[in-house]
């Protein structure tokens, strides 16, 4: 059901902004609003009533005409569902001031790229070749007829154009005209010009934002005002970003001052809404009395007294037009809503195909058989049996988070008792064991692949035992590891990788190892220039560099590798790395020796054991961390509450921020918060979970429970986004 929606939700969005849908320009008329699906569109009244079927996929009517999608060609209907201007080779956009603009098929792979347009009349003819260009990236209505003047690029300047195409000015920067009046650059400074080209406010200001309501917002030494038409600044500037106004209120923000939120401003620059803690304007304007805001990821709206109206509930939402607007959800699927919040036409679901029987993920969710789902949660390894595809959220340790999932909807006593015994097996695992499979080193995010672990150079001592370095992530940097076998050939005899308490950096090649008497290692490598930081790592900078290129030696003693002076499982250097007393079995004081102890650095007080809402996260963190399987160190931030988690293969340590750690590591880390994010009325309850592994790789996903008897289980797991 969700992937149809979202599919749907992508072609509807798509068809609102190749047609123009903001705004039922230039009709006297009442507005109609389009509902599109796979082979029609019907127009219905703001009532919800179905006024006119169309066996096009259609945008919205402007100046009695609606551009239409047929067989790939743009056309116009009138209002009667007449194809009026036949089908062009070109994506039609809206009507305004008796001509339309129309776009000529191309591939816009960069912002720099050039879209080249025209235009056209009431009848089709092209009045104006489609030899215009604009960068790739700007859009909107900025380019139509305005006060008889278009604007356009011209080379590398900006100018405008008459109805008949010819340049009339130009300027090294421009804007549209607006209210008879439009901003321009002119030696490095923006002023106005009226529509005869004569400059009417002389050039003075860093930015210029076209008129609205008789108003236009200007940049000065890093900070917006108003001015109106003659100039004068009548708001003075002391806002960090500002919007136009728009019915009676502009949208401001005083930056990082107030957390970059947005309050609303009148036309004397009195305060009319603050910046609200939570609820988060992001400077849309207002439209039939309303604004959009949202909170946590759902969208709503608020009156112009702040007042929230209709309480953000929705996955997208679009400004009112004609008093109704499109909203979508989860819940409510696709919608067009009137400005009290009513739902007057609710989109039928679009017909999808039938689930696919091999796939995984459709097996478990069919799936009643709870021994099946039980032995699927339980074992990443029964999970990978069912071959998942691979991709984003596509792994088997996803299948195990569907299948614990899945026990949870089934809800009977025997599937509750199933949840129970993969709590209580996991809730077993040491974080510390003696053998760890030399294989697969599972990423804890739903959107990371496993990595494949090869020893990175190897060697056998007099007694037998081979002893090998690994490269892996898994302690929160770039880090080489210490393992041995005595059957090297069985996977499972490998002892667990203990840290190796040396700087390691990316380019190592040729490594071999040796090995003298009963204890010394000898490392040999050649250190190649570090390649630069992937794009999954949010940059393109150098990354860390090693201070010493080319041949290197390290001679390592085992016994200090292996040094435990606590004796609580971990190393010494590991417990350096993760900030615990090596020579303290219980760092935190909780009575769980650090080895044991998910948490080591936090010792929950004895009210954590009855408290509802510690029940909740332990166990959604659990769905998504604990049933991977993974022994990734997870940094958690300050804001997130603190807990005493279980299950998890690998240690949490709370208090760590990215700037704090990546101050002393390289690479690699795990970064996690979580929080309750929304209670719901039927016993459920969301829980949102973010991890944080770069700028370019990061994701959230909402965690749903639902209460049965007295007790909290998952029932789904759902990614909300990954950049």
């Amino acid at each position: 059901m969700r992937v149809k929606m979202i599919l749907a939700i992508v072609v509807f969005t798509f068809t609102l902004i190749a047609f123009g849908a903001n705004a039922q320009q230039g009709d006297e008329s009442p507005a109609l609003f389009p509902v599109n699906d796979a082979s029609k569109t019907i127009y219905i009244d703001r009532t919800g009533k179905v006024i006119l079927t169309t066996p096009y996929a259609g945008g919205r009517f402007s100046e009695g005409l609606a551009p239409v999608n047929v067989n790939g060609k743009t056309g116009y209907i009138d209002r009667t569902g007449k194809l009026v201007i036949q089908p062009l080779p070109y994506t039609g956009l809206n009507f305004s001031e008796g001509l339309a603009v129309v776009l000529v098929p191309s591939k816009c792979l960069k912002a720099s790229d050039k879209q080249y347009y025209g235009f056209i009349d009431h009848s089709g003819k092209l009045v104006i070749l489609t030899q215009l260009t604009h960068p790739c990236n700007y859009y909107g209505e900025q380019f139509d007829f305005k006060d008889g003047l278009a604007l356009t690029q011209i080379g590398d300047k900006w100018g405008f154009i008459d109805r008949s195409g010819k340049v009339v000015m130009q300027f090294d920067e421009a804007q549209a005209f607006s209210e008879g009046l439009a901003s321009v650059k002119i030696g490095g400074k923006f002023g106005y010009i009226n529509r005869k080209g004569k400059i009417v406010i002389a050039p003075q200001f860093d930015v210029a934002f076209p008129f609205s309501e008789g108003l236009a917002a200007v940049k000065v030494n890093n900070l917006f005002g108003f001015i109106d038409r003659k100039g004068r600044m009548l708001i003075q500037p002391r806002f960090t970003e500002v919007r136009s106004f728009s019915e009676g209120l502009a949208a401001y923000t005083m930056g990082e001052s107030e957390g970059y939120r947005w309050g609303y401003i009148d036309h004397t620059g009195k305060v009319v809404i603050a910046p609200q803690k939570d609820n988060y304007a992001y400077g849309y304007s207002f439209k039939n009395g309303l604004v959009r805001i949202s909170v946590d990821r759902e969208e709503g709206y608020m009156d112009k007294s702040g007042k929230v109206t209709i309480e953000p509930q929705f996955s997208w939402a679009s400004d009112f037009s004609g008093g109704l607007a499109f909203v979508s959800g989860e819940d409510i699927g696709r919608a067009y809503i009137d400005t009290s919040g009513k739902v007057v036409y609710k989109f039928p679901e679009p017909p999808a195909p039938p689930p696919d029987p091999r796939n995984p993920f459709v097996k478990i969710n069919a799936s009643t058989d709870v021994a099946w789902l039980e032995g699927i949660a339980s074992s990443p390894f029964a999970a990978s049996e069912l071959k998942p595809g691979g991709g984003l959220a596509n792994h088997a340790k996803d299948l195990s988070t569907a299948a614990y999932a899945r026990l949870g909807v089934i809800g009977t006593t025997q599937s509750i008792a199933a949840i129970k015994r993969i709590e209580e097996r996991a809730r077993r695992t040491s974080l510390t064991p003696k053998y760890i499979p030399l294989n697969i080193s599972t990423h804890p995010g739903w959107h990371f692949s496993d990595s494949q672990i090869k020893p990175l150079a190897q060697t056998v001592s007099s007694d037998g035992t081979t002893y090998a370095i690994i490269i892996d992530f898994i302690l929160g940097d770039l880090d080489l590891f210490l393992t041995s076998s005595k059957t090297p050939e069985d996977d499972s005899s490998w002892t667990r990788p203990v840290l190796i308490p040396r700087r390691v950096y990316r380019g190592i090649r040729d490594a071999t190892l040796s090995m003298k008497g009963s204890d010394e290692l000898t490392f040999s490598f050649t250190q190649e220039k570090p390649p630069g930081r992937a794009l999954m790592e949010g940059t393109f900078d150098p990354g860390p560099q090693s201070p010493a290129i080319g041949k290197q030696e390290w001679k390592l003693s085992i016994k200090e590798i292996e040094r435990d002076s606590d004796g609580d499982g971990w190393t010494d250097a590991e417990e350096e790395r993760l900030g615990l007393d090596p020579h303290k079995k219980d760092s935190d004081g909780d009575g769980l020796p650090d080895g044991e102890d998910v948490c080591p650095n936090y010792a929950p007080p004895p009210s954590d054991l009855n408290d509802e809402d510690a029940m909740i996260l332990q166990r959604a963190i659990f769905a998504t961390f604990g049933l991977s399987g993974s022994r990734y160190l997870l940094l958690v931030g300050e804001k997130s509450r603190r807990l005493q988690l279980w299950g998890l293969s690998g240690p949490v340590i709370c208090g760590q921020t990215v700037q704090s750690w990546s101050k002393r590591h390289q690479y690699g880390a795990v970064y996690v918060d979580w929080r309750i994010r929304k209670r719901l009325p039927n016993n459920e309850v969301i829980v949102e979970i973010v991890d944080y592994e770069g700028p370019l790789a990061a994701g959230g996903q909402d965690v749903r429970l639902r209460k049965i008897g007295n007790e909290w289980f998952v029932i789904s797991r759902r990614t909300t986004w990954v950049s």
